[in-house]
């Protein structure tokens, strides 16, 4: 939690929140993802990675995950929580061209943490291309 706090003093709009989801939070949020009929599973705005953590134990071995975050201090902390799976320091605005380094066309399901009331114009003109994806999961 100290890492998220001293992010969110650094960069309140790139981090979003004072505090990580908690466990229990994260939990519910996982829980209604099929992970037997969704192969592409992409997370957003991860930040310390506790619905990470979640995700990551209810992959099968079918499953591709990755994650697009935009803060660099919290890419660093969660390539080292989770080694050897990917996380991206750019915008979620971006998923097309990490899903096209994956080989996919389009995610089954989107897990979003990013806070709807940070995002710019853009971003927000962005939502709808989300319908073109499965699943859309705001945290």
């Amino acid at each position: 939690m100290k890492e998220i706090f001293s992010q969110f003093l650094k960069t309140p709009i790139q981090t979003g929140s004072l505090i990580p989801s908690s466990e229990s939070f994260a939990k519910k949020i996982v829980k209604q993802i099929d992970f037997t009929k969704n192969k592409v599973i992409v997370e957003f705005g991860p930040g310390t990675g506790p619905v990470t953590a979640q995700i990551l134990n209810s992959l099968n071995n079918r499953n591709i995950y990755f994650a697009i975050e935009l803060n660099s201090a919290l890419v660093f902390e969660l390539t080292q929580k989770f080694p050897g799976k990917k996380f991206y320091n750019d915008n979620a605005t971006t998923i097309d061209k990490y899903l096209s380094v994956h080989k996919e066309i389009k995610a089954d399901v989107i897990i979003s943490s990013i806070p709807l009331s940070l995002l710019n114009e853009t971003e927000q003109n962005f939502l709808p291309h989300m319908k073109t994806h499965q699943q859309f999961h705001l945290c």
